[in-house]
Order: structure tokens, then C-alpha cells, then sequence
């Protein structure tokens, strides 16, 4: 079963929702965008680092067989809900100047 775009900002933001905590005094909360060059897609991981603690991280969504465009268009659709910081890993150069491109300011 093939996932849409629309699905995978669904599941990002629903899963968000559950996991974020305002309360919890000096975290810090970040999203990060995986290429996963194994599935052909995107990997999306939801972070948590609280001071004098381990990092601890949660699996979002798993987008195999994704295009960089529809990449771009769920983390649009994230940043519409969440204002969090987004960190890309494993992409090229290529791949982050078209991102730069496509988010402008909200990358």
C-alpha cells in the first residue's frame, strides 16, 4: 500500500501531538529528515534532549519511494502545525539547494 503525501503530514503531526510535551522545562525539541538511499524515500525522527539527560528520539513516518518534492511538500505541511527546527541528514548538495529553493526562510 502506497502512503500519499497527505497521509504522512497526518501521521507526523498526529504523532507529534502525542509526543510533545511544552511542560518539560529546558528541553529541546527538534525534527529530523532522514534520505534513506535503502528505501528510495524520506525518514522522518521527532527528538527530545533534556539537560543532564540522554537524547531521545522517536520514528515519525517512514515515506518509501518518496521524490524530493514530495519530501518538500510534507515538511510544508508539518511546518504549517509545528514551528520546530529541521535537520537533514543525508542529503547532497543538489538535494539541500533545491530544498533552500523550494522552503526559503523556513527551511
Amino acid at each position: 500500500m502506497e502512503v500519499t503525501t497527505q497521509q504522512c503530514v497526518k501521521t507526523i503531526n498526529k504523532r507529534i501531538g502525542e509526543l510533545f510535551n511544552p511542560k518539560k522545562q529546558g528541553a529541546r525539541w527538534w525534527i529530523t529528515c532522514n534520505k534513506s538511499t535503502v528505501t528510495n524515500g524520506y525518514n522522518f525522527y521527532f527528538w527530545r534532549r533534556r539537560p543532564h539527560t540522554w537524547t531521545r528520539s522517536w520514528p515519525l513516518v517512514d515515506c518509501n519511494d518518496c521524490s524530493l518534492d514530495e519530501c518538500i511538500a510534507i515538511i510544508r505541511g508539518v511546518r504549517k502545525q509545528w514551528e520546530f527546527t529541521i535537520e537533514y541528514v543525508n542529503f547532497d548538495k543538489d538535494d539541500m539547494w533545491r530544498l533552500r529553493q523550494s522552503l526559503g526562510k523556513d527551511m
